[in-house]
C-alpha cells in the first residue's frame, strides 16, 4: 500500500496545486480573454491526467490477479494518454494566443491548429 500513495503522491500535489491556480483565478475573475479560458482548459486537462494517474497506481498492483482491476488500469491509462497527448498542441495554441502571433493569422491557418487535435 506504500508503494502505491508513494506513486500517487506526485499525481496528488499536481491536483492541489491545479485546485489553487483554478480557485486564484476564480477570486482574480481572469475569465474574459481566450488565453485565461484556454489556461483553464490546460489546468483541467492536467487534472484529468493526475486523477488518472492517481487511480492507476493504486489499480496497477491489483491488475495481475483480478481482471477488473486491470480492466479499470487499462481504461485510466488511455485517457491518461489521450488527456496527456492534448497538452502539446493546447499549449502551442495557449503561446501564440499569449503572443499575439494568432490573431494575425487567417482562419484557414486557426482551422490547422485545430487539425492538430484531431492528428494527436
Amino acid at each position: 500500500m506504500a508503494a502505491e500513495i508513494y506513486g500517487a503522491s506526485f499525481y496528488m500535489v499536481a491536483i492541489f496545486i491545479l485546485f489553487s491556480a483554478l480557485l486564484f483565478q476564480k477570486i482574480d475573475g481572469l475569465n474574459g480573454k481566450p488565453q485565461n479560458r484556454l489556461y483553464t482548459w490546460l489546468l483541467i486537462d492536467i487534472m484529468i491526467s493526475s486523477l488518472c494517474g492517481i487511480v492507476g497506481s493504486f489499480a496497477r498492483p491489483k491488475a495481475p490477479d483480478n481482471p477488473v482491476a486491470a480492466a479499470i488500469f487499462e481504461i485510466f491509462q488511455l485517457c491518461y494518454f489521450l488527456s496527456h497527448t492534448c497538452l502539446a498542441p493546447m499549449f502551442l495554441v495557449y503561446v501564440r494566443l499569449v503572443s499575439g502571433a494568432l490573431y494575425r493569422k487567417k482562419k484557414n491557418f486557426v482551422r490547422f491548429y485545430m487539425l492538430l487535435f484531431v492528428i494527436a
